[in-house]
């Protein structure tokens, strides 16, 4: 009978674990379909596909989330949890750039690599396992040529 409480406990406390993986979509500059996994404690993974402006681009961040860094006044404000991170984004082009909202700037380069720096914070329902977070993402293109650009926007995610 022991072992059966323990094997019970052990699958009710699985069952009921904090979501880890969420996937949804990241709406502003890039529009993307977006993924993030919680690689335990505070730090993540995040991903992103966007297609569009005549490029393809794909993002990736290693997350460090703060939780309750903006205390615990009310439920809403104690689910917000910001976050920095780090990452790599390649850019591929067509060349047929009106160099607007673009990651490559020059119509010759069809090809791009650089870094980001993402800021934001993010809101878990602690009911239902859906988060909204709000990002900025200063970032550079550094080779072929070198480009600044500023990204952000708003992602709905769904965790499990």
């Amino acid at each position: 009978m022991k072992k059966i409480i323990t094997i019970l406990a052990l699958l009710s406390s699985t069952a009921f674990a904090a979501p880890k993986m969420g996937v949804g979509v990241l709406l502003g500059d890039p529009t993307a379909l977006s993924g993030k996994y919680f690689m335990g404690g505070d730090s993540a993974i995040d991903a992103g596909i966007s297609f569009g402006h005549h490029e393809l681009v794909l993002f990736g961040d290693v997350l460090k989330h703060f939780p309750g860094k903006f205390g615990s006044q009310n439920a809403f404000v104690s689910s917000l949890n910001p976050y920095v991170g780090v990452g790599p984004i390649v850019a591929f082009s067509d060349g047929d750039n009106d160099h607007s909202h673009h990651v490559i700037e020059d119509d010759d380069d069809d090809f791009g690599i650089g870094g980001r720096i993402p800021l934001g914070v993010e809101w878990m329902d602690k009911e239902i396992p859906v988060g909204v977070s709000l990002e900025i993402a200063p970032g550079a293109i550094i080779l072929p040529s070198t480009n600044a650009f500023v990204q952000g926007g708003v992602a709905v995610r769904y965790y499990f």
